[in-house]
């Protein structure tokens, strides 16, 4: 079998949470560790030893004298990166596959281009045998054939457990091998006329659209005949040039590609192709659109704001929000509100703070409209996992969402491993895409209404957390029979000690820093953003945003205030219109202010948002 790329979480400890064995990278059950001697080390899970890298002398390798910050692993040749002199610069170690010392690389400044190269190449994370964490062959009485040709389809416990990985649980699993077996391999029937409900689009770090699972996935805009013309016009009259596959809000431009691995793992999870090379997503027949709204350090209200209005003026009926902060962000509200009017479904990650967000909430999965669905993530033992928030009104069901296999951001086959309640919206986005590209007269609530009291099994003591009480089952929601029997016992000792059930105390709500009319003169102008979100209601709008728009262009008045934007951008298609503004760096935060309060005071706007923080769950 390949080696399968793995992605890594750095952690504080390993081993049982022993704080002497610090994990420097971990992925599933293997990790680069600091042993409690101080030497570094391979471990495993279940492993009785670990195996040491050893240096040209054959010795043991001390941290303390070369610092590891990254490894990778293939079958033929292992490398770490160690750091010196404080980061300044790091040499590249090369070892055998048994970890013996084969060779260094020279010195690689920090600041060199070298480094990045270097830095990109690391990103292929530590490797392990997959086949190393099954307990046997996994075999299925529904879908021979998809086991067959798909490749990993085994490795997906999420969509077919048979208690193939140690420790799992028979049929801990969203049923998704009984619902294929309904189709022939690998051909997918939908109704014509459900386009919409067939297109996911994927506010996330945009997506590798070189990858073989993902390329044919994705929804070219209609208004395109292919990815051409590229020619500098606004076609589709969106008011996003030369947009065929979707839009970088991160730099403002249509090149929405993958440069960090959240978005095409999530990607994957939903909508990988069945084509034999290797996973499958829920729905392998779903179109995506990419919609990069996050990078490396995650992103700004602003940029998914935006992104939730391109992804409704798309046609998208089903936007996946693997993402999330806690402050409640009026404009993310609406914008999320204006998706509802036009009848999109927005999955949602709960989050991984491992609390109750019925009391400590994070949006946008907490916020109170009907078009949300708020997703928690299981493991393989049937209950929650051990990071996921959960909620018995905010958060809507459960879905698997831990040691999850998809697809890389890296090369056109890499597969990685991730883990997250962000792992766990795209396997319900996807398994929704299926159910109503197939029933397209329904209507978002009604699909809704019938994936939380139909498409579920019952977990027993999940009422007690989500909305359902459920996990995901994709066989129920269809309305097919699974062709094993449900058996959960739920309730993982260990997780269920650390969750808190108290109704004795209110949500802490925190809102996002806005202001208006009423709090002008006294808003801390140190809480003043470069970017802010002017929110326009629903009076007058059209007239409100046509008087904007001509004062900006035709008046002396209107060019000065115009030099104080690097981008003054009207999204005027929503129900409350949102006008993203970022302020020239040159201006103040006094100076902000002040231009905020005259806007108010000609009428243009209710008030201003603050730009806060989103961050990849």
């Amino acid at each position: 079998m390949p080696s399968t790329l793995f992605d890594f979480d750095i952690s504080n400890s390993y081993d049982g949470g022993n704080s002497s064995s610090a994990a420097i990278e971990t992925s599933g059950d293997i990790s680069l560790i600091k042993d409690k001697d101080g030497y570094l080390a391979i471990k495993s899970i279940g492993a009785g030893s670990s195996l040491y890298p050893r240096d040209k002398k054959g010795k043991k390798i001390k941290f303390k004298d070369h610092v590891a910050i990254a490894a990778e692993r293939f079958d033929s040749k292992n490398q770490i990166a160690m750091s010196y002199d404080d980061g300044k610069y790091i040499r590249v170690w090369t070892f055998n596959k048994n970890w013996k010392f084969k060779s260094k690389s020279g010195k690689i400044s920090s600041s060199s281009r070298e480094f990045s190269a270097m830095e990109n190449g690391f990103m292929q994370p530590l490797t392990k045998d997959l086949a190393s964490v099954l307990t046997g062959a996994v075999t299925s009485t529904t879908s021979s054939s998809w086991q067959k040709r798909e490749p990993y389809y085994n490795y997906q416990w999420s969509l077919f457990n048979n208690g193939q990985y140690n420790g799992s649980r028979v049929d801990a699993d969203i049923d998704a091998d009984a619902v294929f077996s309904k189709t022939p391999y690998p051909s997918f029937l939908m109704d014509p006329a459900a386009v919409g409900q067939n297109t996911i689009a994927i506010l996330d770090t945009g997506v590798n659209w070189n990858h073989v699972d993902l390329n044919e996935r994705l929804n070219m805009n209609a208004n395109f005949i292919s990815r051409e013309p590229i020619d500098g016009i606004d076609n589709d009259g969106n008011g996003y040039v030369d947009d065929p596959l979707g839009w970088n809000f991160m730099n403002n431009g249509n090149s929405p590609f993958d440069d960090q691995g959240h978005g095409s793992h999530v990607s994957g999870l939903a909508a990988a192709s069945a084509n034999a090379q290797g996973i499958v997503g829920t729905n392998p027949n779903a179109s995506i659109i990419p919609v990069k709204v996050l990078g490396p350090n995650g992103g700004t209200t602003p940029g998914v704001v935006a992104g939730i209005n391109y992804a409704v003026s798309r046609g998208a009926k089903i936007i996946n929000m693997s993402l999330g902060g806690p402050g409640y962000s009026q404009a993310m509200y609406a914008a999320i509100a204006n998706a509802n009017n036009a009848g999109a479904l927005v999955v949602a990650a709960a989050g991984n703070d491992f609390v109750n967000t019925d009391y400590n909430p994070s949006y946008p999965a907490a916020y109170n409209l009907p078009n949300i669905i708020s997703v928690a993530a299981s493991d393989y033992t049937d209950w929650f996992a051990n990071f996921s928030n959960y909620g018995k009104a905010t958060v809507d069901l459960l879905a698997p969402g831990k040691l999850m296999l998809s697809d890389s951001h890296i090369g056109s086959t890499g597969l990685v491993e991730k883990s997250g309640t962000s792992m766990a919206a795209p396997i319900v986005a996807g398994a929704v895409s299926y159910f109503w590209s197939r029933n397209p007269t329904w209507t978002a609530l009604q699909v809704k209404d019938r994936l939380l009291n139909i498409g579920v099994d019952k977990i027993p003591g999940a009422e007690n957390y989500t909305v359902s009480g459920g996990r995901l089952n994709m066989a129920h929601l269809m309305g097919w029979p699974a062709t094993d029997v449900y058996t959960s016992s739920g309730q993982d000792a260990d997780t269920l000690a650390g969750m808190d059930l108290s109704t004795n105390a209110d949500p802490v709500i925190n809102y996002v820093p806005f202001i208006d009319s009423k709090n002008l003169s006294t808003f801390n102008v140190d809480e003043v953003t470069d970017a802010v979100i002017g929110i326009v209601d629903g009076d007058a709008l059209s007239d409100r945003i046509a008087r904007m728009k001509e004062f900006l262009t035709s008046t002396n008045i209107g060019e000065v205030y115009a030099d104080q934007f690097d981008d003054f951008e009207i999204l005027d298609s929503l129900g409350t219109s949102l006008t993203t503004i970022d302020f020239k760096d040159h201006i103040s935060n006094e100076g902000k202010r002040k231009l905020m309060g005259e806007f108010i005071a000609r009428g243009w706007f209710e008030g201003f948002e603050m730009n806060s923080e989103v961050s990849l769950f």
